[in-house]
């Protein structure tokens, strides 16, 4: 129904209300698809609605346990027994209750009065119907809210707050009905903390993270906690309104629409919108809420940051917690803790909380048709999305004759865990033998940490698989949190040390932190671009005497092959760089956002570089992923066009990555390359499976060739 009983909103809004069928097939159907096991009729007064009973048993016929939010005013012994029927009891009726001390406050703030309500409630009772009682909780009732929590406690009548906010009617109100700072810190959180009943959908909540992470099994909506949910449900649930609107909140269903059901699908709202994807983001919370300990698990009211900032990812103005940083304990925290294990087991009876199950999810092998799942966590997992031809070019047409070996977490046929490998011949002195990189690792959030290992147990299903099909030894070149995991999770070992090496090619990014005016900062863009350009064609003045350097966009499979076999021999460990690698490596991506340059001689190529230009948020940055040569001469030559080619890109900063003991650091330093540590993250694992391989060797830099071609996450 409409948000509004106003007869002349009511009017304006009946005839684009959402059909029975539209229900059914935009909101029930692909709710079940998406893992919702509740759903609440609300309004205005839903019980207006003529299909409001048939909307009612579609749900229970589709599994959910349904909930009715009425004013009651309609409530007779006759509706209730309709209402039974139809739901074969599985039903809550859900009334709101703002005062039980004051009936003219009722009357004021529901336009019902109190004896309405609780003549409903008893109704309820006595025809044995779930009941269910919303406290709007305002400044208005901030003072007597213990003694309506205690007398609701008393009659074992669960109960939830939801803050007044500026929604509908309620604009006009909102600066003298809304509670304040004090108001929270004196009357409203001491009536909450202390009941177990409440439902814990408030804010502030200061349950650790620790505990709930334990509790839940890692549980959660990107970030958002859940299994039970608590704190700001933003996440936890999807507001719909009469008109297919969606919002993460009901609260802000008419301030932020993220999409509408006759447009697009609920799912494709939910993964696709950019209001989701930021307020699922707790990590991207604003002032205090950010910095906070419970960030997590309380996340800040984002309908109350909105109504009073006008910013939804804003801090909770009403919060009265000041923490310094993440390390802060609230003086609460001990409390919530205790009240939080007692919620875990009326969660469990009502639904909202499952305890975790070891070996839940199936390890299963890849099969095709998995892309599309594994597209999808993708998205959930990095936010990104991913193409299932652009995976299917990564994983499966790998270079080398290995099978692909990918290993999936499936639970209910959704797919919660993958990793997959980037197989290679990598020569080792005067041997070829068989690498992987584990690169397509992701776990859902709702997984991590619980459900038996899903994390542990895929890994160990892959190095069986890598094992049987031949795998000699595996390195990776993670992040920082990726290099926690696979050192104590997966006992890699410490590779060689990498540098990633850098040259400015404009002072405007630095300039334009320290000068306010335009024309200054462009006056040191163009100059310093100038004088970077003019150093590189006196170098480029004197070329190796015959050679022909061309930028080309495909690869002739003889020419590389016997360049191949020219300069193998520089270094004792590397990739095979064969047309077979280069080819789908840099020209067959689907992406196809390689450049490459080749240095010929009387149709012999002696020298390849291969570079891209990827802009960021505080520049656009060069990267240098090959330059491969016998030649140190050459050498130069190809990294000195490759930063030509990014100044005519217009590149700020231009990078390369060697190990430690490569004879190309020489040429980088030579051209104005310097390394500062901590640009990059430079860590690098592996793991040995074979006696064919000496781990010294892996361990000394001097040994290897590796480039940002090599690392997994340039693929």
């Amino acid at each position: 129904m409409v948000g509004c009983n106003d007869p002349e909103v009511r009017r304006k809004s009946a005839g684009e209300e959402l059909t029975f069928d539209e229900i059914v097939d935009c909101v029930l159907k692909p709710g079940k698809e998406l893992g919702a096991r509740h759903i609440q009729y609300s309004g205005g007064e839903f019980l207006l609605r003529k299909d409001a009973l048939d909307l009612i048993r579609a749900a229970v016929e589709f599994g959910y346990a349904p909930r009715v939010l009425t004013n009651a005013t309609l409530i007779t012994e006759e509706l209730l027994a309709e209402i039974k029927r139809v739901a074969g009891g599985k039903i809550v009726l859900v009334f709101g209750l703002n005062s039980v001390a004051d009936n003219g406050l009722n009357e004021r703030t529901r336009d019902v009065s109190l004896g309405v309500v609780l003549r409903a409630l008893d109704l309820c009772k006595r025809h044995r119907i779930g009941r269910h009682v919303v406290v709007n909780v305002g400044s208005y009732n901030a003072c007597d809210l213990e003694s309506t929590f205690q007398w609701l406690a008393q009659n074992r009548i669960p109960f939830n707050r939801s803050p007044f906010s500026a929604r509908m009617s309620g604009k006009a109100h909102f600066g003298g009905m809304a509670f304040s700072r004090r108001d929270m810190q004196e009357y409203i959180h001491p009536a909450l903390v202390k009941r177990v009943n409440g439902y814990l959908s408030y804010t502030p909540f200061f349950l650790s993270p620790e505990l709930h992470a334990e509790v839940s099994g890692g549980f959660c909506n990107v970030t958002v906690p859940q299994n039970p949910p608590i704190g700001c449900w933003v996440g936890t649930w999807l507001a719909v309104s009469a008109e297919g609107d969606v919002a993460p909140c009901v609260l802000l269903l008419d301030e932020l629409v993220a999409g509408n059901l006759r447009e697009k699908a609920i799912s494709d709202i939910v993964d696709g919108s950019l209001v989701f994807q930021r307020i699922l983001n707790r990590h991207a919370l604003k002032s205090k809420c950010g910095r906070c300990r419970y960030r997590i698990t309380c996340g800040g009211c984002r309908a109350l940051a909105y109504y009073h900032t006008g910013d939804y990812m804003a801090e909770d103005p009403t919060c009265f917690f000041e923490p310094v940083d993440a390390s802060t304990i609230c003086e609460h925290e001990s409390q919530t803790n205790s009240l939080f294990l007692k919620h875990v087991r009326v969660a469990s009876r009502s639904g909202l909380y499952r305890a975790p199950a070891k070996g839940l999810p199936i390890i299963d092998n890849y099969r095709e048709g998995d892309e599309p799942g594994i597209s999808r966590l993708f998205k959930v997992v990095f936010n990104h999305h991913l193409s299932p031809r652009g995976w299917v070019w990564r994983f499966t047409e790998c270079p080398t004759d290995a099978r692909p070996f990918i290993v999936l977490a499936k639970d209910g046929g959704r797919i919660m865990g993958h990793t997959a490998s980037l197989v290679f011949d990598l020569k080792y002195h005067d041997t070829i033998l068989r690498v992987q990189q584990a690169t397509g690792y992701m776990i859902h959030p709702n997984y991590r940490g619980g459900y038996g290992g899903i994390a542990t147990q895929i890994y160990r299903r892959a190095l069986e698989g890598w094992q049987a099909h031949g795998v000699d030894c595996g390195y990776a070149f993670p992040n920082r949190a990726g290099y926690t995991v696979v050192k104590k999770l997966h006992r890699y070992k410490d590779f060689i040390t990498i540098r990633t090496y850098f040259k400015r090619l404009t002072w405007r990014p630095a300039a334009a932190k320290r000068l306010r005016v335009g024309w200054a900062v462009k006056a040191i863009d163009v100059t310093t671009r100038l004088g970077i350009a003019l150093s590189l064609r006196i170098i480029l003045q004197n070329p190796s005497r015959g050679i022909r350097y061309t930028w080309v966009t495909s690869l002739d499979e003889g020419q590389i092959d016997e360049f191949w076999r020219a300069v193998k021999d520089r270094y004792e460990i590397m990739l095979v760089r064969d047309y077979r690698y280069l080819d789908w490596r840099y020209i067959r991506k689907p992406t196809g956002e390689y450049e490459i340059l080749q240095a010929e001689r009387e149709g012999k190529v002696l020298g390849i570089a291969v570079v891209k230009v990827v802009p960021q948020r505080h520049g656009v940055v060069g990267m240098i992923m090959e330059c491969l040569s016998k030649d140190a001469h050459l050498l130069t030559q190809l990294l000195a066009r490759s930063l030509l080619r990014f100044a005519e890109r217009r590149v700020d900063v231009a990078c390369c990555r060697v190990s430690l003991g490569d004879p190309l650091q020489e040429q980088l330093r030579g051209l104005g390359f310097l390394y500062k540590a901590g640009r990059f993250d430079d860590y690098s694992v592996y793991q040995v499976y074979t006696s064919k391989a000496r781990e010294e060797d892996f361990r000394d830099p001097s040994k290897w060739h590796i480039t940002l071609g090599d690392c997994d996450t340039a693929v």
